[in-house]
């Protein structure tokens, strides 16, 4: 029984500080998405975005996920990633989500050239 409660709060404690994704915007001056998160640590992250296979529909559809570092750490850190926008997949409808289950945002419209 004792083991059992160790990896239920193990659990719990990797959820709580999972990045969480706020909003996410396009921004046509720097062609970047621009993605507001709260995570749990106490040091700056550095997210990596992973790019999904560019659905072939008009507008295009593509999942970013970004993966992060984690710390155990209890504090919460707002914060603003930017991500490049997909090349070779536009226009399109770009989703986000983090690697450790975070719900996806809902879709960033990318058109076809810089605004």
């Amino acid at each position: 029984m004792k083991v059992l409660l160790s990896v239920l709060v193990f659990s719990f404690t990797l959820a709580a500080n999972a990045a969480q994704i706020t909003s996410a915007t396009y921004d046509g001056r720097t062609d970047e998405i621009v993605v507001k998160v709260i995570y749990g640590g106490c040091a700056l992250e550095t997210f990596k975005p992973t790019y999904g296979a560019c659905m072939e529909t008009y507008p295009a559809q593509i999942t970013v996920t970004l993966d992060d570092t984690q710390d155990r750490c209890k504090g919460l850190i707002p914060g603003t990633v930017r991500v490049p926008a997909p090349e070779g997949c536009r226009p399109a409808y770009v989703s986000v989500k983090t690697a450790r289950g975070g719900r996806a945002t809902d879709s960033v419209f990318v058109p076809e050239t810089m605004e």
